[in-house]
């Protein structure tokens, strides 16, 4: 037998309620597009800026991937830009693979 409450629930002005869908959605708007530094992707995948470089970027087994969402720099001066949701997806769905060949 299902139980019910009926209740009243004060919300302060300042605060809204939105569903799981909706705010998921929100935080995905807010990063769609956005771009980061090639020292941001490194903290992420926790290593260094150096070791992404040399093992993973210059690799030719994931360089033509990974040109799809980072711009290599092409002259002095100019920085990595790395889109951030492509990058941190092709790393979700790669990451393992990717480290397991580090460590051999």
């Amino acid at each position: 037998m299902q139980q019910t409450l009926n209740a009243t629930i004060n919300i302060p002005a300042d605060f809204i309620l939105i569903t799981k869908i909706e705010y998921e959605q929100l935080l995905n708007n807010h990063t769609e597009g956005k771009f980061i530094s090639l020292k941001e992707l490194a903290e992420h995948l926790d290593c260094s800026p150096q070791f992404l470089k040399e093992n993973i970027l210059f690799n030719p087994r994931y360089k033509k991937d990974l040109e799809k969402f980072i711009h290599y720099p092409v002259a002095s001066g100019n920085k990595y830009k790395v889109h951030m949701n492509k990058a941190y997806k092709y790393f979700d769905e790669h990451s393992i693979s990717i480290f397991n060949r580090k460590n051999k």
